[in-house]
């Protein structure tokens, strides 16, 4: 019984992120035109705050007060390697002393929704919608970081 109890759960959550292609077209057309033809890059917010992986947790607290962001892409060599939440290293110092001195790769990152800087718009408003993610962080082909494009970040348009 258990094993359909999960079964359940997972059906649940899906299908609140499941979205008809009519609601989703409904979304983008919502969108301004000029939005609509634009791409991942042309809406991103460019200059975001991201941590270098070799910062020690405390690094980052100093970050968190000087940009005031709930999540911050983590970088090794440019490259994104996932995002760090500002509460998981409140908690991991809580939990591991205040004189923590564990680098950024030590705490548990989460994993990064990622997209190419060309994705169009409407792909993207598309992927976000049936994935529930409310960011992306755009990258090129090698995951540099670009960016970050934000439900906002559509509202508000090309740039």
């Amino acid at each position: 019984m258990k094993s359909i109890g999960s079964l359940n759960a997972l059906f649940k959550s899906t299908a609140q992120q499941f979205h008809l292609p009519e609601e989703i077209q409904k979304t983008v057309d919502a969108i301004s035109e000029s939005t609509r033809s634009a791409t991942a890059a042309d809406v991103m917010t460019k200059n975001i705050a991201s941590l270098d992986a070799s910062l020690c947790v405390q690094d980052a607290v100093e970050a968190f007060q000087r940009h005031p962001h709930s999540t911050y892409p983590v970088t090794e060599d440019g490259k994104v390697i996932g995002l760090l939440r500002r509460s998981v290293a409140y908690d991991w110092l809580k939990n591991h002393g205040l004189t923590c001195r564990n680098g950024l790769k030590d705490l548990p990152l989460t994993t990064p929704f990622c997209v190419r800087g060309e994705v169009l718009v409407p792909e993207l408003v598309q992927t976000l919608m049936r994935t529930g993610v409310s960011k992306a962080v755009v990258v090129d082909g090698e995951k540099r970081l670009l960016g970050m494009v934000t439900v906002f970040d559509l509202l508000k348009g090309a740039r």
